[in-house]
Parts: structure tokens; sequence; C-alpha cells
């Protein structure tokens, strides 16, 4: 009877989310932070959870990965959620009861065909052997006999061997390694299509079913530690930024630009200038979605983070300094943008990108540091050292409150305002994604698991 209770109960909460999913969501939560901007103004999710029970509504493990989840509506309420799981795999998980609908991969298969993947990973494996052999063997010389000459000999093949391996992984990263590895990033959705990007540079669309539509490789990460940016819609194109910016049929795969511009692990952004879609990148590059012109390069310098841009001004949260630009007002003018104002920040590298709400930017380091600063004038509101560890992921607006959650599994839920106003800090398992919300829910991908959390 206790069992059959509890269920009657979830059940009963599980339909109250689904029927409190809003309208405004449907449209903007179709990739990484909704829109972009991480703000999901007409949501009510909860403010307290813990680890392991209170308002955790279901934890479905999905797989090691940094994807941020998206959420898609079904036609008759509900919905689904979509994520990347290592190695390469698409997810799909009910946002109703957290039950894995279908998963599918799109690892060099996909894109090369299963001889030409066997053959990557053969390689890889036995680069890796010869590797691994060559400094067993050196180490083992050099604790018994430490003046031989041929350790010399061993150190000079050690050194080959890295190198060989580093070249071929230039061209094939391995689905497994470290850094960002090869689930950073966060899928997108057209209505129609999921797309997923990896670190090995294979993109892939998928329809709502799981299945693979189309797959291809579109470039090698440069950046040494994997791939995070994830791809964004634009202009009826799918907009991916791996070695250079490449727009793609969303339908067919076919590319219909390049441009050349240098990739980070932040995502470009899109914005509309005189009625017309334009593509600026964390590198500092504005770029037109229909054509792939270069408007301007390196109005400003991120890495890790994205810009935002609210009523058309622009904010770039650099290491140590904070940048606001106007955005021109046609793509004549484009070439450089207006400066506002720069502001010294906390001098720390940013993983997370910023939030805009009600005058008032927040941004945090990843050393756990918080600026909060005047959005028209640039003047430093506060500053604080939060207790939550490490920024990895972006701060969230929800129910009128701000989220910011640290990489050991802390979530402090900020009153927004010009004075530091603690709701709560919330434990769970060490996180790196940004976390998504609809209606009276909150969705988190942890390292290996995905959590639905609601009263």
């Amino acid at each position: 009877m206790q069992y059959f209770m509890q269920r009657i109960g979830l059940a009963c909460v599980l339909l109250t989310g689904i029927l409190s999913h809003a309208n405004a969501q449907t449209a903007r939560s179709t990739g990484w932070r909704g829109d972009g901007s991480g703000r999901f103004e007409k949501t009510q999710p909860p403010t307290k959870w813990s680890k392991k029970s209170e308002n955790i509504l279901w934890k479905t493990e999905v797989g090691r990965g940094y994807s941020s989840p998206v959420f898609v509506p079904g036609k008759n309420g509900g919905g689904r959620l979509f994520l990347l799981a290592e190695p390469s795999s698409l997810v799909c998980v009910d946002a109703a009861d957290g039950n894995i609908l279908w998963q599918e991969t799109a690892g060099y298969s996909a894109a090369f065909g299963e001889a030409e993947a066997k053959r990557i990973t053969e390689t890889q494996a036995k680069l890796e052997t010869e590797r691994r052999d060559v400094r067993k063997k050196y180490d083992q010389l050099r604790k018994s006999d430490s003046d031989s000459p041929q350790l010399e000999v061993l150190k000079k093949q050690q050194k080959e061997a890295d190198n060989r391996r580093r070249e071929f992984e230039r061209k094939f990263p391995s689905e497994k390694r470290g850094g960002a590895r090869n689930a950073a990033a966060t899928v997108t959705c057209d209505g129609k299509r999921i797309f997923a990007l990896f670190g090995t540079g294979v993109v892939a669309a998928f329809d709502l079913n799981g299945k693979r539509r189309w797959a291809k490789h579109v470039g090698v990460p440069q950046q040494g530690f994997g791939h995070s940016a994830s791809p964004v819609l634009a202009d009826g194109k799918l907009i991916v930024h791996v070695e250079q910016l490449i727009a793609l049929a969303p339908v067919t795969g076919k590319q219909h630009w390049q441009a050349d511009v240098r990739a980070k692990f932040g995502t470009p952004i899109v914005v509309q200038i005189s009625g017309e879609n334009v593509i600026i990148t964390p590198s500092g590059a504005l770029v037109t979605a229909k054509d792939g012109r270069v408007l301007a390069e390196k109005q400003f310098q991120l890495s890790e983070n994205s810009p935002i841009v609210h009523d058309s001004v622009l904010y770039a949260h650099e290491s140590g300094k904070v940048k606001a630009f106007r955005l021109p007002k046609s793509i004549d003018d484009a070439a450089e943008l207006e400066q506002l104002w720069e502001t010294d920040g906390a001098r720390d590298q940013r993983m997370a990108s910023a939030l805009y709400h009600d005058g008032l930017l927040y941004a945090g380091g990843r050393k756990g540091i918080i600026d909060v600063i005047d959005a028209a004038t640039g003047e430093m509101v506060y500053r604080k050292r939060m207790e939550i560890g490490e920024l990895f992921s972006s701060p969230t607006l929800a129910g009128g409150l701000i989220f910011f959650g640290g990489k050991n599994g802390k979530t402090l839920v900020l009153r927004p305002g010009r004075e530091f106003n603690e709701v709560a800090i919330n434990e769970s398992e060490r996180y790196s994604s940004s976390p998504l919300f609809v209606g009276r829910r909150m969705y988190l991908h942890t390292d290996q698991s995905l959590y639905c959390i609601g009263e």
C-alpha cells in the first residue's frame, strides 16, 4: 500500500510539472542556456534540494559529460530532454519520469564509415601501446642502470613515439580524453531535428525519434583540451565552430559557407543588426549568417565563455577586464564596435558566461569570485568570494532568482540586487553544465547523472 501511494503521489507531482510547462519556454529552450541568455523568467523552480531526497523527483544515470540538457515539448503535453554523453552518444530522456527513451551514437563510423573508423581506432591503440612500451623500458633501465648510454636512445624513441601519437590525434582526436572531453557541447534543436557536435569534430543530425539523418566531420579542435562550443541556429543554417566558423544546411548537412575565424571554447551568439542575423564569436568576430562575410574581428578576446547581449549592448567578460559595446545600427557600421565602458574584473579564468538582469551583470570566475557590475556605467556594485568551489557552470535566472553552480556540486541561490543576499546553498553531485528550467522544474546534468528537481 505504501508503494502504491508513493506512486500515486509521484504521478500527481509529474502531472503538475508537465502542465506547468510555459509556452514561453518552448521557443527559447532550444540550445545552450535556452536562447543563449540563461534567462528562464516564467519558471518557478524550488530553491532547496538535497543530494539524496529533498525535492528530487527523479535521477537517471546518463553517462559522463559536461553537456547541458535541452527541453523539447511534446505534442500532447510533457516533453523530452536531450543531452550528450561520452564517448559519442546523444541521449533522449522522458522529462516526466526520467526514463531513457533512446540513445544513439555519432562517432567516427557515422562520419567516415565502419572501415575508416576501425583504422582510426586501431591506429590510436597502436600508437598508445608504442608510447607506453618505450616509456616502460626507459623507466626500468633508469632504475636498474642510471648511467647506461642506452637511456639517451630510449629517450629519443620516447619523444618520437609521443610525437607520432600527438600528430595522429591532431587529425583524429580520441573520443576518450581529458579536459573538456568529447561530450562538453550542448545540443540544439529546430523543432524537428536535434543537432549534436562532439569533441572529435563530428556533427550529426537526428530526428526526434533517434534516427540519424546525417553526420560529417567538420574539423579538428585546436584548443588542446577538447571542444565545448555548442552549435547554434541562425538564418535557417546550423552554425558550428570547431576550427573555422561553418554554416551547414540543417536538412542535409551540406556546407553553405566557411569563415576564417578562430574557434574558442565559448559558444557563438546570434544577434540582429538592421534586420540581419549576425554571429558574434568569443574571439570578437562579427560574421553575417546568410553568407559568412566577416564584418569585424578581434573586438574583444574571450576563451572559455561567451559574450551576452541585452538591448543592443554587448558585454564581454575577459580575465581581469569587463567591457561593454554598443551594437551598430547597420551592417555597414559593423567594422568597429563602439566601446561604452571598460572596468576591472576579478583576474581569473572565465569558464562561466555572464548573466544580465535588471540593470546588473552577474559573472563568476573559476576561483569562485563573483562580480556584480552596473550594466549602464561599469561600476563595480560588489565582489564576493563564494564558498561553492570552482565556477564552470554559467549563472542562470529562474523564478526571479539567480543560480550559481560550483563544480563541487554546491549551488548558490542568490536574490538579485545591489547587495549580496543568499537564499540557499544546495548540494548535489559534481557538475560543470548549466541548469535548465522548465515550469516548476530544474534539470541538472551532473558528471554522471541527470536530475529532475521540483517540489
